[in-house]
């Protein structure tokens, strides 16, 4: 019985299952219909006929009839149990029945969650990830392309290539396996000319290399750990963070260029600016900004984070 009760239950709403089983059970009758055909004039043609109705006699025709309809439906249902659990294999369900329902079941919520933009960087922002991933799969992270210290900052001097380390923390944050995902992305190499470095870094400067640009590696990346949702760079220009801060004692106001020299500054913060003054607001975040259902701003630092992806213009 726990089989059929289990068996009941892709039948629910949400799943989106019973318009095609419905598809399958019109097909199979159909099929049925005109395989019973084909064996009737098959009979017919080579006097075959009375011999079968010789064989069925002794038997209640009703009887049979209901039999083989016991027979095959007991025979699809087990083939297309045994189907699904072999094309879910793949994906990592290979236990049961209820584990095919659940992973089916989580899927379909998920694809239906509300549309979430979510702005920020540093390591606030994957946090935030990290709670509504289990909630919606119809999220838009968008991270500061500002970043300038540490192995990010290495690999812009180096390849011209915008910072990948926001970018890599928030794929990570919304991979289906964060645990390992999180561990192989954010190992550094201890020593030598890779010393520093993150492996998640590293391959998003190679993808940034294969495919072109930033927000293209961003999406082969996230195609590669099967993310739920997606990470954009909030603009593709070459930016870097300027701060405008003011002595506490002498009141002397200097400016501060670079994102990882800023927090490091005992000065009070005036002003921040980008320069170059009129970067460009990526085009993918502004459509996914105007279908959003929510958007989420921070947490995360103030100046450094959550201020470089709104004064993009």
């Amino acid at each position: 019985m726990g089989f059929f009760r289990q068996l009941f239950k892709w039948l629910r709403p949400g799943l989106h299952l019973k318009r095609w089983v419905l598809v399958i059970v019109i097909g199979i009758l159909l099929m049925s219909v005109g395989l019973a055909q084909i064996l009737r004039l098959l009979f017919f043609r080579l006097g075959l006929i009375d011999d079968f109705y010789a064989f069925v006699d002794p038997f209640s025709p009703t009887l049979i009839a209901i039999g083989l309809c016991i027979i095959g439906v007991i025979i699809a249902i087990l083939g297309w149990w045994r189907l699904n659990l072999s094309l879910a294999e793949p994906f990592g369900v290979t236990r049961s029945l209820r584990e095919l329902l659940t992973t089916v079941r989580t899927h379909q919520q998920l694809r239906q969650g509300m549309r979430v933009v979510a702005i920020g960087g540093g390591t606030g922002l994957p946090s935030t990830l990290r709670a509504l991933k289990t909630e919606t799969s119809n999220i838009t992270a968008v991270v500061t392309m500002a970043d300038d210290g540490g192995s990010s900052g290495r690999l812009r001097r180096d390849y011209g290539m915008q910072p990948p380390g926001d970018l890599r923390s928030n794929i990570t944050a919304l991979a289906k396996d964060e645990a390992l995902m999180t561990r192989l992305f954010n190992y550094r190499f201890p020593s030598g000319e890779l010393g520093g470095h993150s492996f998640g870094n590293l391959l998003l400067a190679a993808l940034y290399n294969l495919e072109g640009s930033m927000d293209r590696a961003a999406d082969a990346a996230g195609r590669i750990l099967a993310i739920q949702g997606r990470v954009l760079p909030c603009t593709l220009d070459d930016v870097h963070l300027v701060a405008e801060v003011e002595h506490y004692e002498t009141k002397a106001v200097t400016k501060v260029e670079g994102e990882s020299n800023i927090p490091s500054s005992a000065w009070k913060i005036r002003h921040v600016s980008l320069n170059p003054p009129n970067a460009i607001l990526y085009t993918e975040v502004s459509h996914c900004i105007s279908e959003a259902q929510l958007i989420i701003i921070g947490p995360g630092s103030l100046y450094t984070s959550i201020i470089p992806n709104l004064i993009v213009s």
